[in-house]
């Protein structure tokens, strides 16, 4: 399950705006909202950062957006999980 992830967008001054979906593990939308000067050179930019973070194994999937939808309060909801919060048992033995 990812987290909070906002430091990656931090230096990307070409995306207005950006949320990550998490429907299944290993697998991210990631939703933009392109500033006028983004290129493709950002997009391999950002792709770079989350693989760094997130391991080369992870999938993104990059929706472009005119805007990303806002919450009922009219917030941006940076990072949504659909995925549950598990626990890890039997894996250590006492």
């Amino acid at each position: 399950r990812i987290g909070r992830m906002a430091h990656i967008f931090k230096d990307m001054v070409q995306i207005r705006e950006a949320q990550l979906v998490q429907i299944a593990p290993g697998g991210i939308i990631v939703r933009i909202v392109k500033g006028p000067e983004y290129s493709a050179q950002d997009e391999k930019k950002l792709v770079a950062e989350m693989q760094n973070r997130l391991g080369a194994d992870i999938t993104l999937d990059f929706d472009y957006v005119d805007a990303i939808p806002r919450t009922a309060a009219g917030k941006l909801r940076f990072v949504i999980s659909e995925i549950d919060d598990g626990k890890l048992t039997g894996l250590l033995s006492s």
